[in-house]
C-alpha cells in the first residue's frame, strides 16, 4: 500500500510539472534588443575568470553592452588574466584596495554600469546566447519583472559532480513552477536585474547571509516579479567533501535566516507554501528510513537494545543490509524526473544508475546537512547586526 506521504509528493509533482509548463508555453517576444550591462566579481577565480569573460563576449556578439570586472583584492593570479584579457577584450577593471566581500563589492560598482539592465556574472560562470536571450525576452514580456536567474549545470565532470548536477536539477524543476506567480529565490552565477528595481530595494543587503535570495524577498515585497529562465549556464561546483559541507551550510543558514526575516511575504503565496511543506516531508522521510534501514533502529528499545552497534557488525560482515535499503527505499522512483535531464544521448543510459546513489546516500546526507545549516542560520539571524559583514 502506498503511504499517504508518497501520494501528496506525487500530487506535488504533477503539480509543478503543470506550472512549469504553462510557463514554459507563454510566447515572448522581444521587438528590440536593449543595451545591456555586465558586473563581473573576482575573488581568486584566477583559474576561470577567462572563460567568463570570453562567454560574455561571444553571447552578446549583436548586442550593446559594457562589461566592468571587479577585483576583490584576489590572492592568486586573477590581476594577471584580467590584464591578459584586457588586451583582446575592451572591459572596465576596478581594483579594489582591501577585500570588501562580494556584496559591497557589487553595491559600490554597480552604480559604474551604462545600461537599464544589470547582469551580475560569477566569475567561474560560462554563459550562453540562449540564456541572454530568454532572460531578455522575460523582461521585454513583463514590465513588473525586477530580477531573473538562470539554473546550473556543473562544469565539472565525474560521480559526486553528477549528484550535485541531480540536485541542482531537483531545485531547478522546483524554481521553474514559481514563475507563474513568483520565485522567493535566486541563484547566483547569471543573474539579471532591472537597474530601476535594484535601486528600488535599496541594493544587496550586506547583513545576510546569502544576499540574493534577501534580494528576491525584498524585490516581492515591492511587488516586482523574480523569474528562473530555462536555460542552463555552466558552473564550478565544490570538488570536495569540504567545500561542497561549507557550501550547503551556507545556504541553507540563508534559507533559515530569509524565510525567518520574510515570514510574511512567502506566506502569502499557497503554492510556496504547499511546495516547501511536501518537499520538505520528503527529505526528512527520506532521510530517516535512510537511517532506521542502516541502524536497525525503530524504537526506544532497540536504542537501549544496542541494535545500531550489531546492525554496523552486520555491515561489515557483509549481511543482506544493503539489499533491505534498496528494498525499501521508495523514493528512488521519486527521484527519477531529477535524473533523467542527464540522459541526453542513447549512450547516457548509464546514468539511470545515479538513482541508487542519490536517492540512498546523497539525499539523507544533504537533509542531515540541511539540518545543521537551519541550525547555524537561526543563531546567526539572532545574532546578525544590519551593518555588519555576515559571510
Amino acid at each position: 500500500m502506498i503511504s499517504i506521504h508518497v501520494i501528496l509528493y506525487i500530487v506535488m509533482m504533477v503539480m509543478i510539472y503543470i506550472f512549469a509548463y504553462i510557463d514554459y508555453k507563454k510566447k515572448r517576444v522581444i521587438w528590440s534588443y536593449p543595451a545591456i550591462s555586465f558586473i563581473v566579481p573576482c575573488y581568486n577565480d584566477g583559474e576561470s575568470i577567462r572563460d567568463t569573460i570570453e562567454s560574455i563576449y561571444s553571447s552578446c556578439k549583436h548586442l550593446t553592452i559594457d562589461v566592468i570586472v571587479v577585483d576583490d583584492k584576489s590572492t592568486d593570479n586573477s590581476l594577471q588574466v584580467i590584464h591578459d584579457l584586457q588586451k583582446e577584450y575592451s572591459f572596465l577593471l576596478i581594483e579594489n584596495e582591501h577585500n570588501m566581500g562580494k556584496v559591497q563589492t557589487l553595491n559600490n560598482n554597480m552604480k559604474h554600469l551604462q545600461s537599464d539592465i544589470y547582469f551580475v556574472i560569477d566569475a567561474d560562470v560560462v554563459i550562453n546566447t540562449n540564456a541572454i536571450h530568454d532572460v531578455l525576452a522575460r523582461f521585454s514580456a513583463d514590465k513588473k519583472i525586477g530580477w531573473v536567474s538562470c539554473p546550473y549545470i556543473p562544469r565539472n565532470y565525474g560521480f559526486r559532480w553528477w549528484m550535485q548536477a541531480i540536485e541542482y536539477n531537483m531545485l531547478t524543476i522546483i524554481q521553474w513552477s514559481y514563475n507563474i506567480f513568483s520565485a522567493i529565490s535566486l541563484r547566483w552565477g547569471c543573474l539579471a536585474v532591472r537597474k530601476d528595481a535594484f535601486n528600488q530595494v535599496g541594493q544587496f543587503s550586506v547583513h545576510t547571509i546569502t544576499e540574493d535570495m534577501d534580494l528576491a524577498f525584498k524585490l516581492n515585497k515591492h511587488w516586482r516579479k523574480v523569474q528562473q529562465s530555462f536555460v542552463s549556464i555552466h558552473t564550478v561546483v565544490p570538488d570536495t567533501f569540504k567545500t561542497w559541507y561549507k557550501q550547503k551550510i551556507r545556504r541553507n543558514s540563508w534559507w533559515t535566516q530569509t524565510f525567518l526575516t520574510y515570514v510574511s511575504i512567502w506566506i502569502k503565496n499557497p503554492l510556496h507554501v504547499a511546495v516547501l511543506f511536501l518537499f520538505n516531508i520528503f527529505m526528512f522521510i527520506s532521510a530517516y528510513q535512510f537511517f532506521q534501514t542502516v541502524t536497525g533502529i525503530y524504537s526506544l528499545r532497540d536504542i537501549l537494545s544496542f541494535k545500531i552497534f550489531m546492525n554496523i557488525v552486520s555491515i561489515l560482515y557483509g549481511d543482506t543490509i544493503l539489499r533491505n535499503m534498496i528494498s525499501k527505499s521508495w523514493f528512488m522512483l521519486l527521484s527519477l524526473p531529477y535524473v533523467i535531464p542527464l540522459i541526453k544521448r542513447y549512450q547516457d543510459r548509464y546514468k539511470i544508475l545515479l538513482l541508487f546513489p542519490f536517492s540512498l546516500i546523497y539525499i539523507p546526507l544533504y537533509t542531515i546537512v540541511w539540518l545543521i545549516g537551519a541550525i547555524v542560520g537561526i543563531k546567526r539571524y539572532r545574532e546578525l547586526k544590519p551593518w555588519v559583514r555576515a559571510w
